[in-house]
């Protein structure tokens, strides 16, 4: 049984070392259920350990592994392979942010985390609903 394939082209931009960025290709093994997070995940093992890119929960509730996928900005932890089958998958990094390396785009003055207020109260009753997460391994 043969493997199915996917080439990812990725931008590629180091300024100690680039002028200017440029398209990297990759081919990539994948099965039905691999995101694009786990191709440049397996790009960054297997072959090229320079590849720099963000992620982090790879749940979708974070945002820090966005990217433009074929155009459109997504998140790469929920944009599967198989949707692309046949196609060259283009990531680059987001659009009007400046880009510090590869995808990594710098969002310090277009982003602001805000919290809600600490409340030093403490209350005896329990919230009305409340959610436990379980993962079994």
């Amino acid at each position: 049984m043969s493997q199915d394939i996917a080439t990812i082209r990725v931008t590629r931009y180091r300024p100690e070392k680039d002028g200017k960025p440029y398209f990297q290709d990759y081919k990539v093994p994948y099965r039905k259920d691999m995101v694009v997070l786990d191709a440049l995940n397996y790009i960054k093992a297997h072959l090229d350990g320079t590849l720099t890119y963000r992620w982090s929960c790879r749940m979708g509730v974070c945002g820090s592994c966005g990217a433009n996928v074929d155009g459109v900005p997504k998140l790469t932890c929920a944009s599967f392979l198989h949707e692309f089958k046949g196609r060259t998958i283009k990531v680059e990094p987001l659009t009007h942010f400046p880009v510090i390396k590869d995808l990594v785009v710098n969002m310090d003055e277009n982003v602001t985390i805000s919290s809600p207020p600490v409340s030093t109260a403490c209350s005896a009753t329990p919230p009305a609903r409340s959610m436990v997460l379980t993962r079994s391994f």
